[in-house]
């Protein structure tokens, strides 16, 4: 069975280069070394106050409740 994970990004843009190859490693060293991992891009956030914002949270949520194990929030 394969572990889903979202990163999300206050601009993933950018930020999903730095920060998924750190948290490929780090998923690796808690023993998920297949970890299906994918960045959030709908909706496409940009700034920490749409990152922080309980409505997109909310909608991200129910976006992707029903395909993720762990949401990770790099904001």
């Amino acid at each position: 069975m394969s572990y889903n994970v979202l990163l999300i990004f206050e601009d993933y843009t950018r930020d999903q280069h730095v920060v998924k190859p750190i948290v490929t490693k780090m998923l690796t060293d808690l023993g998920k070394p297949r970890a299906n991992i994918q960045v959030c891009r709908v909706p496409h956030l940009q700034g920490i106050s749409q990152c922080t914002n309980s409505n997109n949270l909310k909608k991200i949520i129910m976006l992707y409740q029903n395909k993720v194990d762990l949401f990770f929030f790099a904001c």
